[in-house]
C-alpha cells in the first residue's frame, strides 16, 4: 500500500497583514539540542538538522518560528536555518524573537540585555526572508 504524501498546504492557510502563512509551520525551539530553550541537553546533528529544514520547506511549510536564544554550546538554531535555506523561497516568512522579559540571564548574548540578542538574531537569521516581527 502506497502512502500519500501530506503537505503544509493540507492544513490551509491564514492571512497575516499581507501575507499568505500555512497553519504548519515549523518551530525551531529544538533544532540545537534535545532540551528546550534555556536548558541543557544533547547538542543535535547539524547535518541532520539542516536536512530536517529543507525537508519542512519541501513539504510546503513557508513559517518558522525561530529566537535568538534557540542555541546551544555549539550551534545557533538561526544560523542552522539561514545555512539551510539561504537563499530564501520568495513565500517563507520567520518569526524571530530577542529575549523575552525575562528574570533570568540568557548564557550566549552579550551583555545579556534584550537589544544584544536582537541584533544578533538580525545577524544570524533571514535578513532577506520576510519577519514577521518588529525588533
Amino acid at each position: 500500500m502506497a502512502s500519500e504524501k501530506i503537505t503544509a498546504a493540507a492544513a490551509g492557510t491564514w492571512r497575516l497583514g499581507d501575507l499568505t502563512i500555512r497553519r504548519t509551520g515549523y518551530g525551531a525551539m529544538r533544532l540545537t539540542s534535545t532540551a528546550g530553550a534555556f536548558e541543557l541537553g544533547s547538542p543535535t546533528d547539524r547535518g541532520r538538522m539542516i536536512d530536517v529544514l529543507r525537508r519542512a520547506v519541501e513539504l510546503g511549510v513557508n513559517h518558522i518560528d525561530t529566537a535568538a536564544f534557540y542555541f546551544s554550546a555549539l550551534r545557533s538554531a538561526n544560523e542552522l536555518i539561514n545555512t539551510a535555506l539561504a537563499p530564501y523561497p520568495d513565500d517563507l516568512s520567520s518569526s524571530p524573537r530577542s529575549v523575552p522579559a525575562a528574570t533570568r540571564p540568557v548564557r550566549g548574548c552579550p551583555g545579556r540585555a534584550p537589544n544584544n540578542c536582537a541584533a544578533r538574531s538580525r545577524r544570524t537569521c533571514a535578513p532577506s526572508a520576510v519577519t514577521t516581527s518588529t525588533w
